[in-house]
């Protein structure tokens, strides 16, 4: 099995009564594709994969991939070699994690595309966190974890930890640099949004912006912050299956 994936396994053991379908999962800045166990307990007919770029996880002590296109051309590897004939594949990005879901979804293609806490194409600034993640310092970073109440910050702020966990932050926002300007988008591929409605990084309207270039059959909008998806699965889920339900054997 590929290092670029992870298979995610549901958080409550859920029975799992698999139908061919695979989710892959690219997580947000810093995270892990097991903060989505929720998801994947919540859609237990369907495989649930994350990715896992150099530079994060278990690969720490690998040379961090910070270029856009070199992330989306491991997973697309790591994804062809996977054993067995997929049936549908949902390709699923949460904040940074949105942006690079568009990026593989344009590039392999797949059967929906789900985007969560991204704006839609040239709704982006040019540095989403304010500033060039290289001029930010461990403060700045700090600052940036807490306004998004962002799942473990409190570990970010133990000294001992630092050293594992803000690399790989780090090297993931120096991605969404890169990525920001340039957030593809297929036309004809239908595409399902996320938003919180108390997000304070990428508001309603901005992530709406999406159905200006591809073809949204749901727009999700959740009571919660920046991070709502990670715990109110259950619309969600919905929607993905919603989705499928119309396209019961992908696309051609």
């Amino acid at each position: 099995m590929s290092d670029w994936l992870h298979r995610v396994r549901p958080v409550s053991g859920a029975q799992r009564t698999t139908t061919g379908d695979r989710l892959v999962v690219w997580p947000h800045a810093g995270g892990s594709p097991a903060a989505f166990g929720s998801l994947a307990a919540a859609l237990p007919e369907i495989e649930v994969w994350g990715i896992v770029p150099p530079g994060r996880g278990l690969r720490l002590d690998e040379e961090a991939v910070v270029e856009p296109d070199a992330a989306v051309a491991g997973a697309v590897r790591a994804l062809d070699a996977l054993p067995g004939a997929p049936g549908r594949t949902v390709v699923f990005g949460h904040s940074l994690g949105g942006a690079m879901a568009a990026r593989l979804a344009a590039h392999r293609g797949c059967d929906l595309l789900v985007v969560s806490g991204w704006p839609g194409p040239g709704r982006v600034p040019p540095s989403p966190v304010g500033r060039a993640a290289e001029e930010l310092d461990t403060a700045a970073l700090l600052e940036f974890v807490d306004r998004l109440d962002a799942p473990g910050r409190v570990e970010l702020r133990d000294p001992e930890l630092q050293p594992f966990l803000l690399p790989p932050l780090l090297a993931d926002l120096r991605m969404g640099d890169r990525v920001a300007a340039s957030t593809p988008a297929r036309p004809g591929m239908p595409v399902v949004t996320v938003a919180g409605r108390a997000d304070p990084a990428f508001g309603v309207s901005e992530i709406a912006g999406w159905a200006e270039h591809v073809d949204v059959v749901e727009a999700v909008v959740l009571d919660g912050g920046h991070f709502a998806v990670l715990t109110d699965v259950t619309p969600v889920a919905a929607a993905i299956r919603r989705a499928l339900a119309t396209n019961p054997v992908g696309l051609p």
